[in-house]
């Protein structure tokens, strides 16, 4: 047993030195193996010391350091079995009670969350890059989790919509380079996709120029007075606008009109900036929809690492969740039934706490000198619990909290 502990635990720190505590945890300190070997040296202690039945007072210090394993061992498995290890993300001036625990949950509600009663929870236990995921089947709803990324980075890619009860808005594929003049970065050029429907993909920095796609026909107003180009679809004539604003903030429009969405890709659009600055239109899509699929990242190791993401399948409809996202999807029935709409969502667990922390305020103390931090706190107010109110509670790196049964630490 102390052979087989102890070979466990050098493989363990190795393991975590190389990759991280999750990887270790999950190939050693979460295994069946390590807690049949922890279960082992709990028993053989505990028999060592009733052998020495009946026990004489020269027996004490001996029963005490075996009776310290034991509650140690003990008191392990209590806190694995029942305590909650998680964090709480509290603003100045708020107070929250809602705790985070890395342990994803699938939340699958036919038609939506608003109803706890209806919603669903399936445990998605994180595994580590390496690991062989086996798919996990809902048959009460038709779906398969069929893939899972451990850290994995979203991909976002623009289709046409095929149907008008989608929501949708023209996306714009553009390049912009400058000329034979133009410095070699200019020359080589950027690309970035522009879609009218989100703001994290309607404006976007381009080189020294702000490019936008309005989501509607209407002009959007300007963002500065630096280099701009706006576009818009003016769909009644059936034609790209794009307002062409200069560093002096006087703006000229242009007009390109076509009869199907390819006939302007390839469009070399003239700005007037510096350098010969041109805008090519590498794809169009009038009426747009996002679909946004994952890939592993390149990070798989380490606190910088992103979170997971999961692949979701029903019939012919697939649906990438990565962890935090909700979506809606539409779930095929039979025949003469109408498909079963469904809200799902891909989160940690939360635990309510019994009591609120509310934040005054939270200060970080630094080295003399330098902007390394030296230490945390914490001034927290106490509200709603059984053992009454606290205030003004400091709490710091080696001055936890401790109220209710539970710990809190800075």
């Amino acid at each position: 047993s102390d052979l087989g502990l102890t070979a466990a635990l050098i493989t363990a720190t190795i393991m975590e030195s190389l990759y991280d505590t999750p990887t270790a945890q999950y190939w050693v300190y979460q295994t069946w193996f390590f807690y049949g070997l922890l279960g082992t040296l709990g028993w053989l202690i505990f028999a060592v010391a009733m052998s020495r039945l009946p026990w004489q007072k020269r027996h004490l210090p001996f029963l005490c350091a075996h009776l310290g394993i034991l509650l140690l061992l003990y008191g392990s498995w209590l806190t694995l079995k029942f305590g909650v290890d998680g964090s709480l993300q509290v603003a100045e001036g708020r107070t929250e009670s809602a705790v985070e625990i890395t342990d994803p949950l699938l939340l699958v509600s036919e038609g939506g969350m608003t109803d706890a009663g209806t919603t669903h929870t399936v445990p998605i236990p994180w595994m580590p890059p390496n690991a062989t995921f086996k798919p996990i089947t809902l048959p009460e709803y038709g779906l398969t989790v069929d893939q899972y990324l451990s850290h994995a980075e979203s991909k976002v890619t623009f289709l046409p919509a095929k149907e008008n009860g989608e929501l949708a808005a023209p996306a714009l594929h553009v390049k912009l380079a400058g000329g034979p003049n133009a410095p070699p970065f200019m020359r080589v050029g950027q690309e970035a996709w522009l879609w009218g429907l989100d703001a994290n993909w309607n404006h976007q920095q381009v080189g020294p120029a702000i490019l936008a796609m309005a989501p509607g026909p209407d002009a959007l107003p300007a963002t500065g007075k630096g280099p701009e180009a706006r576009f818009r679809l003016d769909p009644k004539h059936s034609r790209l606008v794009v307002s062409i604003q200069n560093s002096d903030g006087k703006t000229h429009e242009q007009a390109f009109p076509y009869k199907e969405p390819k006939d302007l890709i390839g469009l070399v659009i003239k700005t007037g900036w510096k350098f010969d600055a041109t805008l090519t239109v590498l794809d169009w899509i009038p009426r747009a929809k996002s679909d946004v699929t994952f890939e592993p990242a390149r990070i798989q190791y380490g606190a910088s690492a992103p979170p997971s993401a999961i692949r979701l399948h029903a019939g012919n409809s697939t649906l990438w969740l990565g962890l935090g996202d909700r979506a809606t999807m539409d779930i095929p029935a039979g025949p003469n039934e109408k498909a079963r709409h469904f809200t799902i969502g891909y989160f940690y667990r939360r635990v309510v706490l019994p009591f609120g922390i509310r934040l005054g305020k939270f200060s970080i103390d630094r080295y003399q000198g330098t902007m390394s931090p030296r230490e945390f706190s914490s001034v927290v107010d106490v509200d709603g619990g059984k053992d009454g109110e606290i205030k003004a509670r400091t709490i710091s790196m080696n001055e936890p909290l401790q109220y209710g049964g539970f710990t809190l630490y800075q």
